[in-house]
């Protein structure tokens, strides 16, 4: 999406907390999909491109020179469901280094983390998972700080299907489909040409998770805008996160995303086995 990745990330990993708070972790792998539906929809012939709407929501929340200059990122909020209240944190620096980290009382800390070419997670659930093929994918999109300066690399269609009304203003409905095949559906107010609204499938270890989710409360820190607010909508529960602090170009310490020794025994378990199976392969085929 165009307001770069990071407010991505806040839908993210907001939702990723939630399916360790619900016990989706444990079987819940199909989910029916629903869509929030618009209070209004019209289909117009003169609709502007979505390269346009994408150029004018970049302008909106900051230009492209205030996004070149952002190194680093560091959001604090407050994660909130019904009965349940979570601090979380969000680390990202230009290099592509990301960290989530969340503590949620009675259940426990959750971590989810980027460097390199290497992600990997840890959560009381489930213990230390590395990530790849589709789940790194859709991850290193969030991971990438700058990522409204060159949507190309992660969208192959972009396109203006239409206006909705939400919340009494007309909204630019935008489908965009990553280099993958993912689907997203963003609104974007045409007057403030705002983000307002995303709907995706959220990509994790259980499958796909449908997930909506409304941006809100933008405020300026250093010439960018933040939404402040986000309310999730999924699996038949609403969350909300609440963006407490923004801090746009602090140094960060590089140690912050190095992995922990249980992710670091789990890799190297991985490499064992990996350079097993292929000295096992080149001596079958040498015995041909």
């Amino acid at each position: 999406m165009q307001i770069s990745i990071q407010f991505r990330s806040l839908v993210s990993f907001m939702m990723l907390a939630s399916l360790f708070l619900t016990g989706a972790s444990f079987g819940q792998a199909a989910v029916a999909e629903k869509e929030e539906k618009a209070e209004t929809e019209t289909v117009d012939e003169n609709l502007p491109s979505a390269d346009d709407i994408l150029a004018d929501n970049l302008k909106a929340v900051g230009g492209r020179e205030k996004f070149e200059k952002l190194k680093t990122l560091i959001m604090k909020g407050e994660m909130e469901m019904p009965g349940m209240k979570a601090d979380l944190t969000i680390h990202q620096t230009v290099d592509g280094s990301f960290l989530f980290h969340t503590d949620i009382p009675q259940i426990g800390e959750i971590k989810r983390c980027k460097k390199g070419d290497f992600a990997w997670e840890t959560n009381p659930m489930q213990g230390p998972r590395i990530l790849d093929g589709d789940e790194l994918k859709s991850f290193e999109r969030e991971a990438d700080i700058a990522s409204a300066l060159h949507l190309d690399k992660y969208y192959k269609e972009k396109k203006c299907v239409g206006t909705e009304e939400i919340n009494g203003e007309k909204c630019y409905k935008v489908v965009m489909v990553t280099v993958d095949g993912d689907k997203e559906t963003n609104f974007y107010e045409a007057e403030s040409k705002l983000m307002v609204r995303t709907v995706r499938k959220q990509k994790t270890a259980m499958g796909e998770i449908p997930v909506t989710a409304n941006l809100s409360d933008y405020r300026e820190k250093d010439g960018l805008l933040f939404p402040h607010l986000t309310t999730n909508a999924m699996m038949g529960m609403e969350q909300v996160m609440r963006v407490k602090e923004i801090m746009v170009n602090e140094e960060i310490d590089a140690s912050l995303f190095e992995a922990p020794e249980e992710v670091v025994a789990l890799k190297k378990k991985r490499e064992e086995r990996a350079k097993k199976k292929a000295a096992e392969a080149d001596e079958a085929s040498s015995d041909k």
